[in-house]
Parts: structure tokens; sequence; C-alpha cells
């Protein structure tokens, strides 16, 4: 559904986390654009007092550019592996 300018109620969601989309985390290193939308979606959410996560962190160099980037709660293979917790 299109809103109108000024009838966006995204900012009265209480929330703890944002966790970043790994599609825009997996080229970050690569991809400027990708980059960018990390670097504002951790700022936006950083100026609300929300923790960011990062998903799909499959390399060190992804791991480094979100640790430049303070971003403090990552996950994907790069950091272990899914377990069966049956």
């Amino acid at each position: 559904m299109d809103r109108p300018y000024g009838e966006c109620r995204l900012k009265y969601i209480s929330v703890d986390f944002v966790k970043i989309e790994g599609s825009f985390i997996r080229h970050m290193v690569t991809d400027q654009r990708d980059r960018v939308m990390v670097e504002h979606i951790h700022s936006m959410a950083r100026r609300f007092g929300i923790i960011t996560l990062a998903e799909f962190v499959e390399d060190a160099e992804t791991l480094d550019l979100l640790r430049e980037m303070e971003i403090p709660l990552a996950q994907g293979f790069h950091l272990g592996t899914p377990k069966d917790l049956r």
C-alpha cells in the first residue's frame, strides 16, 4: 500500500535489534552501494538506540569491515555453522 508523506508509522515501532539483510552484507566488500546501505541502516538504528546485527557474514574481510563500522553483532558461516539443537 502506498502511503502519503508523513504517514509512516515505522518510527513508532519499538524494537531492540535491527537485523541487516544478508543481501546487503554478502557483497558489501566489493559493492559500494551495499556498503553505503549497511552504513546508513546502522547509523539510523544507532541514533534510535537500537542494536544492529549483520547476517550472512561469510569471510574475514566482511567481518573486518563490520568491525570498522562498529556494528556490534554478526552471524554467518564465517563465525560458525548452524547447529542442530534437537
